[in-house]
């Protein structure tokens, strides 16, 4: 059951920050995983399952509709977000799926936080979909985040209310953003 209620997180505190240089090195040398750094951390894992992979595939042509013909776009899976981008504290992200609205790009990044952020949970890497990255989509400004969890068959949605996310009370995400804009696990 969600309840509606503000999440009130705790920023950590910062250790080194990698620039861009040094992230796309250690990216070269680990080409069969995905690369992430935020809050301080570098966080590998490997690449896609099919289930993981049918779920975001899903979610996209759910959404593509939707966006056809706006100045927003969908994205998924291996396209980088740099969050911070102007700032001493880089994170690189590579959000399952993300809608950009005239978003700024550095190349094939995006570096700006994308309006809304959807994270598909892996079993082993749960704790980073419900916490860290919670955290640091919040602190960065996404508009909506939506964590989709294909073994519980739940989706939890956050959007943001000023300054800090709320959690919505629907069973289904129904974009507080977008209006019209809805997805179900049916």
């Amino acid at each position: 059951m969600l309840l509606s209620k503000e999440v009130s997180l705790m920023i950590p505190e910062r250790k080194k920050q990698l620039t861009i240089e040094e992230h796309d090195a250690i990216q070269k040398q680990h080409p069969d995983m995905t690369v992430e750094y935020y809050d301080g951390e570098i966080v590998m894992s490997s690449h896609t399952s099919n289930r993981h992979n049918e779920v975001i595939l899903n979610i996209c042509m759910m959404l593509r509709p939707f966006f056809k013909g706006t100045n927003c776009k969908v994205r998924a899976e291996q396209i980088e977000v740099i969050l911070g981008y102007n700032t001493d504290n880089k994170e690189f992200i590579f959000p399952d799926v993300f809608v950009a609205c005239n978003k700024k790009q550095k190349g094939e990044s995006y570096i700006e936080a994308p309006q809304i952020i959807f994270e598909v949970v892996s079993e082993e890497y749960r704790d980073n979909d419900y916490i860290r990255k919670l955290k640091l989509y919040q602190r960065h400004g996404a508009l909506e985040y939506v964590i989709v969890d294909p073994y519980r068959k739940d989706i939890t949605h956050y959007y943001m209310d000023g300054e800090s996310f709320r959690l919505a009370t629907d069973d289904n995400y129904i974009s507080k953003v977008f209006t019209g804009l809805s997805l179900s696990l049916e």
